[in-house]
């Protein structure tokens, strides 16, 4: 009889078990992952998305279940336990006294360890470590339960609903994944070796991509080379000889805010070594205007559509303040890109010295600056490049040699004229000459 028993409470443990790694299954697996589940021919991976979606159903389901297999062991397992354990402990000279309470907390103490290890721990860690696989697994079995206690698992529903509402609780629909919880995966990941440094950086600078607009990557007017129109052949040519760029704007007058376009440097040699008629209007693909507040993800989608390689930045009045090429839409995923034929004339914007200085372009990105030395500064800015960052500590246009600290880091303007900053050293704080990283 005791032997039938025992066999009934390891089966009322098994039924623990199961209910316990469907529910933390069901509330740990990802929906992307049962949908890849579903993908690969997982057939009840989709069945174990739409349980998800219905917390409550399954919620209640899985609690009646624990709660039934619970009482059912205590009462036709546990007393059988007792009552055996108590015989054998009255046949102890001397024992019969205490044997009554002594059984009982004796079968007590051995079928909670059973529980607690065998139908609640081990099954919850084992759910735990393939949330998706056992969800897809189970599925099917924990939907005909709750078919099958569909009456009751609905009174309970709206009895938990009607509390909630007493309690002015409101349940939690929404699925969104925050910008900080990607970081914390990323940063994850690249503590367990899963990712290198190197993708880490490029995935934090995609995810900068939606904020980070067309005015921080351009290269800016001042620095631009065009060719006008209705110059004469020979200056065209020298032009064409002068400039180190493989796409030429080509402008109606000697403005840039007039562009007819963008010409490829070897179609414009290839007429002229034909010695055919020097039109570059001919040669011009037409222009591609964005805003200058235009976020980087647009200007990617502008690009494909128009089939171009440079767009034109306009500020809010129509002037043209710089261009955008494609591969200034990859630096600000992948970093810096050696490309010596730039508008910008290539080369890193910044480079660290032998003395542990840093030398840095004034056209260099205050974000990429932040990233690159570890500077993280708590107010967000009004400017988008380094020059900006000293021109709004200094509120004035410094000369050559002229020197502030900002967040420890002293700042040299190495080259400079009446209007615009072209060039920076940056010191580090005194004992972090090697590493290069400050704390704000």
């Amino acid at each position: 009889m005791l032997s039938i028993q025992i066999l009934l409470f390891l089966f009322f443990v098994a039924l623990t078990a199961f209910f316990n790694v469907a529910e933390m299954a069901l509330v740990a697996a990802r929906p992307a992952r049962l949908e890849a589940l579903s993908s690969r021919h997982w057939s009840n991976a989709k069945l174990a998305a739409s349980l998800k979606q219905e917390p409550g159903a399954f919620l209640s389901a899985v609690q009646c279940g624990i709660t039934a297999t619970s009482i059912l062991a205590g009462t036709f397992c546990v007393n059988a336990f007792i009552a055996s354990i108590t015989s054998s402990l009255t046949a102890i000279p001397g024992a019969a006294p205490y044997a009554s309470s002594a059984g009982t907390l004796i079968a007590v103490v051995i079928a909670t360890y059973l529980t607690l290890v065998f139908g609640e721990l081990a099954p919850k860690r084992i759910a735990l470590s393939a949330p998706e696989q056992c969800a897809a697994i189970l599925a099917r079995p924990l939907q005909w339960t709750i078919t099958l206690g569909r009456p009751f698992i609905l009174l309970l529903g709206w009895s938990n609903d009607l509390l909630l509402r007493a309690l002015h609780i409101r349940e939690r629909t929404d699925d969104m994944t925050t910008g900080e919880e990607i970081r914390s995966v990323i940063m994850g990941a690249l503590r367990s070796g899963t990712i290198q440094a190197a993708e880490r950086s490029m995935l934090e600078s995609i995810l900068q991509l939606r904020v980070r607009t067309a005015r921080t990557i351009m290269t800016p007017r001042r620095m631009l080379e065009w060719v006008d129109g209705a110059m004469s052949d020979e200056e065209i040519r020298k032009r064409i000889a002068d400039s180190p760029c493989s796409k030429l704007i080509v402008t109606q007058g000697r403005d840039v805010d007039h562009p007819l376009g963008v010409a490829a440097k070897k179609e414009i040699l290839r007429t002229v070594m034909s010695g055919g008629d020097l039109n570059l209007e001919t040669h011009c693909q037409p222009p591609v205007f964005v805003a200058e507040n235009s976020p980087i993800l647009g200007l990617l989608g502008s690009l494909k559509r128009a089939r171009a390689q440079m767009l034109f930045v306009v500020d809010e009045f129509g002037t043209v303040v710089g261009i955008v090429t494609l591969t200034d839409v990859l630096e600000a995923v992948a970093g810096d890109v050696p490309e010596p034929e730039r508008q910008r004339g290539g080369g890193s914007q910044i480079r660290k010295q032998s003395d542990g200085s840093y030398l840095a372009s004034g056209q260099l990105p205050a974000d990429d600056l932040a990233e690159y030395l570890g500077i993280e500064d708590p107010t967000p800015p009004t400017y988008k490049t380094v020059a900006g960052l000293v021109l709004a500590h200094l509120k004035h246009l410094p000369q050559e040699g002229e020197r502030l600290t900002i967040a420890n880091w002293t700042i040299e303007v190495v080259q400079a004229d009446a209007r615009s900053i072209q060039q920076l050293r940056l010191i580090p704080p005194s004992g972090n000459q090697k590493s290069g990283k400050a704390d704000v």
